[in-house]
């Protein structure tokens, strides 16, 4: 059993977070934010989220970057046509609609 799970631990896994686009939130948020991001690039894994650059969503994706991790972005059309999206992704995926967005992430 020890063996499955140090082949598990090992593995590159994708971390699909939903977050605020808005920044108006408590400071507590963005410290948890933070932390996450060090524990998604510390363990290798991947950041999959709504893929815009506003609120919460930007400092999370921001401070995986900033660590040198791999960041995934499914971003709705409609946002997409705002210009919102993230620049710095290394991987963007425009989905029809909020809905389709969130059925997506949910795969990944």
């Amino acid at each position: 059993m020890t063996a499955i799970y140090n082949i598990y631990r090992e593995m590159k896994k994708k971390i699909c977070v939903f977050c605020s686009s808005s920044d108006r939130i408590a400071e507590v948020y963005h410290q948890t934010a933070d932390r996450l991001a060090e524990l998604i690039v510390d363990n290798g894994d991947e950041l999959v989220y709504g893929g815009s650059d506003v609120g919460l969503m930007r400092r999370l994706a921001k401070q995986v970057k900033n660590r040198g991790g791999n960041i995934t972005g499914i971003i709705p059309q409609k946002i997409f046509d705002k210009n919102l999206a993230n620049s710095e992704l290394d991987k963007l995926i425009v989905a029809p609609d909020m809905q389709s967005r969130n059925s997506i992430c949910s795969w990944c």
